[in-house]
């Protein structure tokens, strides 16, 4: 029999005496529960935390709350206008039933590299707030599946900064629906004139944690990209991924299809 405990506050976190596994959309929970995982387990259900499943502008920052579902977040205006890539990848993210049901809070503390929405999530430089602290995204994941999280310690927000960006995301996987992405990119691009003032870049799927592409972010800002800058950027954003051999792919397919969707991308920002 499975313990559970089911708090109808934030504050009430601190009255938790024992370590507990929060309980949301379940999504990612019943698979670890299939799996034995989660044996022993007590588990915390949050889904009726108010405030928790908005989006909205707090300052310079758009809020996501944690408990917010891909399917909400996919068709918001707010996150179409200044996070497109992120509507983007909560639109891929399994099936209507699964994104009717799945909290971007959940997505980002199962701390998968292969997670649709933290590719996007770096890229925008976007910030997770717990109860406890505000934590930068690319401090947040250690390895796979592996977050700097304290035991109780609740993501209430995501924080992304509100820019004139354009924003793009794509991803590779065995088919267009309920599939694992073998390799996922998110780009925010700044573009003033035709030069690129500033870049985010992360690719998913293709390293312990969501790899951030900081050396070809560097060479492209200040560029407009064009036909050899193209090149020159997918060849750099190439070497700095380190993909595996898995029974999903292979690295090599990998690596390859990470630089073509790099170009196909850049190519759309022309």
């Amino acid at each position: 029999m499975k313990k559970f405990i089911k708090i109808k506050a934030v504050a009430e976190l601190k009255k938790l005496k024992e370590k507990c596994v929060f309980l949301a959309g379940g999504t990612d929970i019943y698979v670890a529960l299939n799996d034995g995982l989660l044996d022993g387990a007590i588990f915390c259900d949050i889904s009726s935390l108010k405030g928790l499943d908005k989006i909205l502008v707090k300052g310079k920052n758009i809020s996501v709350g944690a408990l917010t579902v891909f399917a909400d977040i996919a068709k918001s205006p707010l996150i179409k206008k200044y996070a497109n890539c992120l509507a983007e990848a909560a639109a891929s993210v399994g099936s209507p039933q699964i994104r009717n049901r799945a909290t971007i809070g959940g997505n980002a503390a199962n701390g998968s590299p292969s997670g649709d929405a933290i590719p996007p999530l770096y890229a925008l430089r976007a910030a997770i707030k717990t109860n406890l602290r505000t934590i930068a995204i690319d401090k947040f994941f250690t390895g796979p599946k592996k977050t700097v999280l304290k035991n109780n310690e609740l993501i209430t927000e995501l924080l992304i900064p509100k820019k004139n960006n354009r924003t793009f995301f794509e991803k590779i996987g065995p088919r267009k629906a309920l599939a694992i992405s073998k390799v996922s990119v998110a780009v925010s691009l700044v573009i003033s004139g035709g030069i690129i003032l500033e870049a985010g870049i992360a690719f998913g799927a293709v390293g312990p944690t969501v790899v951030r592409a900081s050396v070809t972010e560097q060479f492209l800002k200040g560029k407009k990209p064009s036909g050899n800058i193209i090149i020159r950027a997918a060849s750099i954003a190439r070497g700095e991924i380190c993909p595996i051999d898995d029974f999903r792919s292979t690295a090599k397919y990998r690596r390859e299809c990470a630089a073509v969707i790099i170009s196909r991308i850049l190519k759309k920002a022309l």
